[in-house]
């Protein structure tokens, strides 16, 4: 048996379908299957925040369709990246087991690693709109500012000096 699986590019993506994969592979040993990778809205525009964007799916939307077109038999999502009606003629049909709900702070080398610590009008980067507000009704005297791109791109940006701290899910860091 031979299965197709759509799913973003990014590490994180890749990660969530190799789960996927083990999980089919338990219960069918002898399944292959085709990665299929998919560009969505939300891994092109990269200049706005996600909010911005206006769109509904941007990071569904396209590896619905790879299904639609029958370029695909399943697909992965982050079940945050679902909006709450799919394509018609889809059905989410499984789940993974659920990944600890935490966000982290990733902190510069030389910066502290607690919040209350950060100087004050640190830069930290977040691409969530929650995110936002809980730092903000922490540190008001901190700079929270919109950061794009997948997780490595993010930690790239962290790394290079782009802000001094992002906050990313706890299970990013675990791939």
């Amino acid at each position: 048996m031979r299965i197709r699986i759509a799913t973003r590019g990014s590490r994180l993506s890749l990660i969530q379908t190799e789960i996927v994969m083990n999980m089919i592979r338990k219960v069918e040993p002898n399944v292959q299957f085709d990665v299929v990778i998919v560009r969505t809205t939300g891994d092109v525009i990269q200049d706005k925040p996600l909010y911005a964007i206006g769109v509904k799916g941007i990071f569904e939307k396209e590896v619905n369709l790879a299904l639609l077109k029958d370029e695909a038999d399943i697909a992965v999502h982050s079940l945050k990246d679902l909006p709450s009606e799919i394509s018609p003629g889809l059905v989410v049909a499984g789940f993974s087991p659920r990944d600890p709900p935490y966000d982290v702070l990733a902190v510069r080398d030389n910066y502290p690693s607690d919040l209350a610590a950060l100087p004050s009008g640190a830069r930290v980067g977040t691409s969530s709109v929650r995110r936002r507000a809980f730092l903000l009704g922490i540190r008001r005297d901190i700079s929270v500012d919109v950061i794009r791109g997948n997780v490595d791109t993010r930690i790239n940006k962290l790394v290079r000096g782009d802000y001094d701290a992002i906050v990313i899910a706890r299970q990013v860091l675990r791939g």
